[in-house]
């Protein structure tokens, strides 16, 4: 009796009382930046089974949301990830895999479904081209878990944004149009479907719609100069091969972020399609200055230029 009372109170009252402890620390460390020490926290916290299983994790998945969001390079995936999926290297795999334990405990829970999409879009964005099989297969997951989101909570606008993204990556513009325009006629003060709206259209090649849609996002004052919303519209202006608009939205991301090379580099090759040499050889010898370790492919791509 004795035994199973010390037994009920460490597991409904000590146990998870340790544990949210542990979850405000690690908040804590990712308020300051430190995600690393938060993520392990996290991670060390998991295995501690209580009533706040479904909570903790959800609380895990929104770190590692901060951490992509304060820096998109930490979506990154080794290339092999999908052959360790529980591989804490790759944070959205980690996500996924966390929120498909989630789903096991509270299943008709939207959020588990909502976050679960939006991280299979992240794995879609960053699984390389060269598998075509386990795209095919990430692009149905994510249709799939969000298809379920909206089932359960319909007209949510968050959902509808995500599900947007995921037609988008699969190529079904018209479809996502039409999602873009309930996600508007459901509530006109949303300013993501706005933006979102704006992106098909560049996909579309509607230009005149494309700047619509974009100057309606900048009036409800949606950061549309973010880093992420800054990729986006480079992904859009690659597909399209819009290379004097890349160039632009490049330039935007060298002041926004002028310690990422990449940015530059890519700045660079941009000039070089369009045709301005000169400034493509100043931007491969800005690169050169603050990065004097990627001489050789500097050298490289300055030799390219004199063709």
């Amino acid at each position: 009796m004795v035994a199973g009372l010390i037994w009920f109170i460490f597991t409904c009252n000590i146990k998870p009382l340790q544990i949210n402890t542990q979850i405000n620390i690690a908040l804590h460390q990712a308020e300051k930046g430190n995600f690393e020490t938060a993520l392990a926290i996290m991670e060390n916290a998991l295995p501690r089974h209580s009533f706040l299983d479904n909570y903790l994790r959800l609380q895990y998945v929104s770190i590692i949301g901060q951490a992509i969001e304060k820096n998109p390079e930490n979506a990154v995936c080794p290339p092999l990830w999908i052959e360790d999926p529980e591989n804490t290297v790759c944070l959205p795999c980690r996500a996924c895999e966390i929120l498909k334990e989630n789903i096991k405990i509270r299943p008709y829970y939207t959020r588990n479904w909502m976050l679960l999409g939006y991280y299979t879009n992240v794995l879609i964005i960053q699984t390389e081209d060269s598998q075509p099989e386990l795209i095919k297969q990430l692009k149905e997951d994510a249709d799939y878990y969000l298809k379920k989101a909206n089932e359960l909570s319909p007209k949510r606008q968050d959902i509808l944004v995500e599900w947007i993204k995921t037609d988008i990556l699969s190529e079904k513009y018209e479809v996502a149009k039409e999602k873009a325009r309930k996600c508007i006629d459901y509530n006109p003060k949303f300013r993501e479907c706005y933006w979102q709206m704006s992106l098909i259209n560049i996909y579309l090649g509607n230009e005149e719609e494309a700047e619509k849609y974009y100057q309606i996002t900048k009036e409800t004052y949606y950061d549309i100069n973010s880093e992420i919303a800054l990729l986006q519209l480079v992904n859009a202006y690659i597909k399209t091969e819009d290379y004097q608009k890349l160039a632009a939205t490049y330039q935007k991301l060298v002041e926004l972020k002028p310690e990422k090379i990449q940015y530059r580099a890519s700045l660079a090759v941009c000039y070089q399609k369009l045709g301005q040499i000169e400034k493509a050889r100043e931007e491969a010898l800005k690169i050169l200055k603050s990065s004097p370790e990627s001489k050789e492919d500097v050298e490289k791509f300055l030799k390219e230029l004199e063709k």
